[in-house]
């Protein structure tokens, strides 16, 4: 997903890049760094939370964030290491699951269904397992759904860099 500026905003920010470069660059890369984070926040807040809960190996704390400098490119990266992120933001079309499925499927439902007897949590897994294959799995887009709702944020973000690089601009002039 992209952030698009306005054609004023990218024209005043191209501008602001010709006329002080160095400030722009650092402020650009600043701003990036806090939209990134912010997103990051707010997804691992959004993320459905697993067996192992927020602070364990799920997929909340497998998020990251990551901003990459190419010539006058700036890219800011929220992502996670978790293979199975794209199954949750996407879904699955029906599939099997193997072992290792079946045995985080067991410690979901010790943990999620609060199930402490090892045949109740095994008949969970099955349960769970036959229905992802004739089912397969919903979408729960919280990429998404957290950058269109952080939007706003993001793009004030950026607004707060261009006044920043104005001012600093401003000021390195007028020395």
């Amino acid at each position: 997903m992209n952030l698009n500026l306005d054609l004023h905003e990218l024209a005043q920010l191209e501008s602001l890049m010709a006329r002080f470069p160095a400030i722009a660059r650092e402020e650009m890369v600043r701003a990036q760094h806090f939209a990134t984070m912010l997103l990051r926040g707010e997804l691992a807040l959004a993320l459905p939370i697993g067996a192992g809960g927020r602070n364990a190996a799920g997929l909340a704390s497998s998020v990251f964030t990551e901003v990459q400098t190419e010539g006058e490119q700036i890219i800011g990266l929220v992502a996670s290491r978790s293979p199975y992120a794209p199954h949750v933001e996407f879904g699955t079309k029906p599939h099997w699951i193997g072992e290792e499925g079946i045995k985080a499927l067991v410690e979901w439902a010790r943990v999620k269904l609060k199930l402490s007897d090892e045949k109740a949590q095994k008949k969970a897994a099955f349960a769970v397992r036959g229905a992802i294959a004739k089912r397969g799995t919903r979408a729960q887009p919280v990429w998404r759904g957290t950058y269109e709702a952080q939007l706003g944020n993001v793009r004030r973000i950026f607004a707060n860099a261009i006044g920043e690089i104005i001012r600093r601009g401003e000021a390195q002039g007028a020395t």
